[in-house]
């Protein structure tokens, strides 16, 4: 888990700005960014389908 406030910021920005844009860009407060985890998925493969 990554405990870079910075990074953690700019993600949160990234979630916020998809589902709620015109909250995005705010500083969230110090209780948020403490109880805020981000864990790092490295993709090792994927499979999808193509329709016609």
């Amino acid at each position: 888990m990554f405990e870079d406030d910075d990074l953690k910021q700019a993600v949160l920005d990234k979630i916020v700005g998809k589902y709620t844009p015109y909250l995005a860009g705010i500083e969230f407060p110090d209780n948020v960014m403490r109880t805020t985890g981000i864990i790092q998925v490295t993709m090792e493969e994927c499979t999808g389908k193509y329709y016609k």
